[in-house]
């Protein structure tokens, strides 16, 4: 009878012990599910607010197309101003099919486009009567000018408004976004707890049911693995959804500044004909000189913020990793560096662009070089190889990053260098997230930073 009771007390253990199982990988997957329609729901908010950024680009762009046809009489600039009405059009079709749902928004978009038309017929009937050759009257081209201005006004704060509203609607979803993930938390520490007493119940209980203790046991580690790849995939979503902001932020600085310079450009071109003192002439180059380096600025900007063109071949990290020591070798020797190489004795091949990936960890030694002290430093340098990923770490003992400045550091134009351009880590970042990999950065200050990258392991 003692038999039986315990086996029977084994039984209950298991079925309660399964049960609980059961409940933890419904919530789990319930998650999940929660998760990507949370996600999709953020994507969806995000692509509004950037398509309502192109919109206004359009206008703006398609306005300063028209000034410079009124002073240039160049007919040239209508095909950027036919294009930039065009863009207007498609781009407000994406966001009819996108705010249909939305009756609020759905309105505002309504108001959007009369306001927008509106705006085009005033440039319309003028630009027809340029192209007639008419002499404009100064009175009606003021009046004009100024209904425009009041158009434009109108048309900025709807875009506003709306982006407002988006904007409060990306916070109220980012908050249930967050929400899911600490009850994913929650529910990975609670599936934890519900292993480590159904391995202890079998040791105690009844040891003689070893098969069974290793069957759902391994259910228990599979559970636990795909929480892990849960949690790594959040992780990865909230770098990615962090550089398409940068990516957004950089976008509109990018059309924000060009406007200017295309109308300075404009009108240094029409100075310089007429220009005959030396003095001036340099001026107007000195001018020039600086719109073309500014130009360069905001294209720089734009590649580092941006996903390239990759050219993948199958090769093996530990070449890529000593290519890029290879390129450091002189500074590491100028500064008087020690480097300690733990290469995997697994080459641990991958899909890469050999020259771009080279370029990343490239920027991490020469980060991790000038954090160094001269003469008095280590860098470490390691590549492993774990399941079905390739990792590449590196170490070092310099000065290390203080708490504030490491959420931004892949953040453009973000450095602590007197001389850098903080472009770098952000380019390093793009080129990893490019390859469907993953970058990561610990640092205390005083004892040094360590940046690791995961690189999924080459079929």
């Amino acid at each position: 009878m003692k038999f039986f009771y315990k086996e029977q007390r084994v039984r209950n253990g298991y079925l309660t012990a399964f049960g609980l199982l059961m409940i933890s990988y419904f919530l789990v997957f319930y998650i999940i599910h929660q998760m990507e329609k949370r996600s999709k729901m953020v994507n969806h908010t995000s692509e509004v607010i950037n398509n309502l950024d192109i919109l206004l680009s359009c206008i703006k762009d398609a306005e300063s197309s028209f000034r410079g046809f009124v002073i240039a009489r160049d007919s040239t600039l209508l095909d950027s101003y036919e294009y930039n009405n065009q863009c207007f059009h498609s781009t407000f079709d994406v966001l009819r099919k996108l705010l249909i749902s939305d009756p609020v928004q759905k309105h505002n978009l309504d108001t959007l486009l009369t306001s927008v038309n509106s705006k085009i017929n005033i440039i319309s009937l003028t630009i027809e009567e340029a192209r007639s050759n008419q002499v404009l009257n100064l009175n009606i081209l003021r009046n004009r000018m100024h209904q425009g201005t009041y158009f434009m006004d109108h048309i900025r704060a709807l875009v506003f408004k709306m982006q407002t509203y988006e904007s409060s609607m990306l916070s109220q979803r980012t908050t249930e976004f967050e929400s899911i993930s600490r009850t994913l938390k929650i529910v990975h520490f609670t599936t934890f707890i519900i292993a480590l007493l159904l391995v202890i119940y079998s040791m105690v209980v009844f040891n003689s049911v070893s098969k069974a203790k290793l069957r759902y046991r391994g259910q228990l580690e599979e559970g636990i693995e795909k929480l892990k790849v849960a949690n790594n995939d959040l992780i990865n979503l909230r770098s990615i959804e962090k550089f398409a902001a940068s990516g957004r932020i950089a976008r509109a600085i990018a059309h924000e500044v060009r406007n200017p310079l295309t109308s300075i450009s404009l009108a240094t071109e029409q100075l310089g004909p007429s220009i005959t003192s030396k003095d001036e002439k340099m001026l107007i180059e000195i001018i020039t000189r600086n719109v073309d380096r500014i130009h360069h600025l905001i294209l720089e900007l734009l590649n580092s913020t941006k996903f390239s063109q990759l050219t993948l071949t199958k090769q093996s990290l530990n070449t890529i990793v000593g290519k890029a020591l290879e390129m450091a070798k002189d500074r590491i020797e100028l500064h008087g560096i020690k480097v300690i190489r733990n290469f995997s004795a697994d080459p641990c091949m991958v899909e890469a662009d050999g020259d771009k990936m080279t370029i990343a960890i490239l920027n991490l030694l020469v980060n991790a070089i000038e954090a160094i002290e001269e003469g008095k430093g280590i860098i470490e340098i390691n590549t492993s190889h774990k399941s079905d990923q390739c990792s590449f770490t590196i170490k070092d003992t310099g000065v290390g990053i203080s708490g504030s400045s490491l959420s931004r550091i892949f953040e453009p134009y973000f450095t602590q260098k007197e001389n850098g351009n903080g472009l770098g880590l952000t380019l390093t970042q793009n080129i990893i997230l490019n390859h469907k990999g993953n970058i990561s950065v610990e640092s205390k200050e005083g004892e040094g930073t360590t940046f690791t990258i995961l690189l999924n392991q080459a079929d």
